[in-house]
């Protein structure tokens, strides 16, 4: 299909590995009393065969969160928040080229366990490292500050230290704490070790040509879902990608504006920030069948899909040209997908949106040398305020037909 455009502008995808369906409780299987299921070891062959299918379609990343890692859906459990920086250790050797961004929560994580975790997954990706910070909207005892977290982050590899002294400085950090008792509150300090299964060995590390004593690249591409003022603010001053929530492509060029803008104040170009919306997708060869598997989706569910998120529901081509329409009208720099199954979505998106988008220059049909081909995923320079400067404004956005 020959889609028409006036703009070059490269767009960014990639993917969630969590279906659409997976999102909601099935009144079926489900009920209000059922608390208390435990964690249990994810798939790794079907993680990896879906981050594979990922790669074939060179996506710049994929999202790996709670569910992804082995923790069920709802139950309200977590172990220590790092258990999607684990699973994402243990894909990226299995995997080449796309990005791995585990999602971390700030109720559920140590600084100084984060930061070893990190270091883990930078040391067997290669570089193709990075993390989703998402924020509660509420105040809780156990909540890290946004600030803090992304700070630590970008200190450590800002200071440029080898991963050994690195590792060990955020050992010592947790150490510290731990024999620093309960806090003022009398809680118990949540910090737990990072388990030696999850760490990369040697012989992990010579496999990808690296040595615990190289130095570190590019601290790890941050993600922040900028869906309240707290994190929009935050997602301003520190994130490479912000995710949004759209109904519209003129509310996801609104919001896009009101981001930059806010990165401009926080001393950073606008383009320093790369806005992806989210989209719920759900495909087949005709509309009338990507309608039916809608209806069973939901019917499934018991809730209408996408809930606050963009939808779209159609042809791969379809997809393919809605993207770059909204690209073009500056609504955003690039989506998310939310596959409503997998992994008949991703395929789909593998096989028909990205080499469509390719084959009009508006996304790369290969990875790049060392799979970086992504500028979405470069670090940026630590935010610096300044007083005034010229702010971007982009042009009012139309609804896509």
């Amino acid at each position: 299909m020959n889609i028409a455009t006036t703009d070059n502008r490269r767009i960014y995808l990639g993917s969630e590995l969590v279906a659409s369906v997976d999102r909601f409780p099935s009144p079926i299987e489900f009920d209000d009393d059922d608390d208390d299921r435990s964690p249990v070891s994810p798939d790794l062959g079907l993680a990896a065969r879906l981050a594979r299918t990922a790669q074939r379609g060179v996506l710049d990343y994929i999202y790996i969160d709670d569910t992804v890692a082995g923790n069920p859906p709802f139950s309200g459990r977590r172990r220590n928040g790092l258990d999607s920086i684990r699973l994402a250790t243990r894909l990226a050797s299995a995997t080449a080229g796309v990005h791995l961004i585990p999602v971390v929560r700030s109720s559920w994580v140590e600084p100084s366990s984060l930061l070893e975790a990190l270091v883990g997954l930078e040391i067997a990706s290669a570089g193709r490292h990075g993390w989703e910070l998402q924020l509660l909207d509420h105040a809780s005892p156990n909540t890290h500050s946004g600030e803090l977290l992304t700070a630590i982050v970008e200190d450590a590899w800002s200071e440029g230290k080898p991963r050994t002294k690195l590792a060990a400085s955020a050992r010592a950090m947790r150490r510290q704490r731990m024999s620093a008792g309960p806090d003022a509150a009398g809680r118990p300090d949540p910090a737990t070790r990072v388990s030696p299964k999850s760490r990369p060995g040697r012989a992990d590390q010579r496999a990808h040509g690296q040595t615990g004593s190289g130095p570190l690249r590019p601290r790890p591409t941050l993600v922040i879902r900028a869906d309240t003022p707290q994190s929009a603010v935050l997602a301003a001053e520190r994130a490479d990608i912000a995710r949004i929530k759209a109904a519209s492509a003129d509310d996801a060029a609104a919001k896009r504006t009101h981001l930059q803008d806010a990165a401009v104040e926080a001393g950073r170009a606008p383009e320093s920030v790369k806005v992806l919306v989210d989209l719920t997708v759900t495909l087949a060869a005709e509309v009338s069948h990507a309608e039916a598997r809608k209806d069973l989706a939901e019917g499934i569910t018991g809730q209408q899909l996408g809930g606050g998120f963009a939808r779209y529901i159609g042809t791969p081509a379809g997809l393919a040209e809605s993207c770059a329409e909204w690209a073009d009208q500056g609504a955003c720099d690039g989506f998310t997908f939310l596959p409503t199954s997998l992994p008949v979505d991703l395929m789909m998106v593998v096989d028909g949106v990205t080499p469509a988008l390719a084959a009009i220059g508006r996304f790369p049909s290969a990875y790049g040398r060392a799979g970086h081909h992504s500028a979405a995923t470069h670090s940026v320079p630590p935010p610096r305020r300044r007083e005034q400067a010229d702010r971007p404004r982009v042009g009012s956005a139309r609804r896509p037909g």
